[in-house]
């Protein structure tokens, strides 16, 4: 199962409905990523991937990815920003990104790094979508 997480209602509205009906994943969107964390926390394991948008008001997508990293070491987490470079090598490494996707966000190119992400050992790889 896939978390979503982005403070924009409308684009986890349209990944959601995108990736349920093309691609038959079940997707879990959330708007606020404390509700992300206490959902991950009700449920260790559920998730197999997480997607989570770089900038939010309550905090930003690394400080996400640590602390569902400091519960959960195996779940595959990618972050989504509109500028990569924002992103250092270093932050990626430590929260073990498995990838940054460049945003606009592209379904197809989501699905390939889900599916890859499915099929690869968990090493870190800091690869952007372009």
């Amino acid at each position: 199962m896939i978390l979503f997480l982005d403070d924009e209602v409308d684009i986890t509205d349209i990944f959601t409905q995108l990736m349920q009906k093309k691609y038959g994943y079940k997707v879990d969107a959330y708007n606020s990523p404390n509700a992300a964390l206490r959902a991950v926390e009700k449920s260790p394991g559920l998730y197999d991937v997480i997607i989570a948008d770089f900038q939010m008001p309550e905090m930003n997508g690394l400080k996400f990815s640590q602390m569902i990293r400091d519960n959960d070491k195996n779940t595959t987490i990618m972050i989504c920003t509109g500028d990569p470079a924002c992103i250092t090598a270093e932050a990626a490494f430590e929260t073990n990104l498995f990838s940054i996707l460049k945003k606009p966000l592209r379904t197809d190119e989501i699905a390939e790094q889900i599916q890859a992400a499915r099929r690869e050992s968990r090493e870190p790889c800091r690869e952007a979508i372009r």
